[in-house]
């Protein structure tokens, strides 16, 4: 199964607050690809 995040710019991504990144990185943790 895919995923598409629609978000901010990478280059913007506040890695410590940003809940967004913490969903991509737990979407990759269970094998799943990740699209951004």
């Amino acid at each position: 199964m895919r995923l598409l995040f629609v978000a901010d710019p990478l280059q913007s991504f506040k890695i410590t607050k940003d809940t967004t990144f913490v969903m991509m990185r737990e979407w990759q943790r269970r094998g799943r690809t990740v699209l951004v």
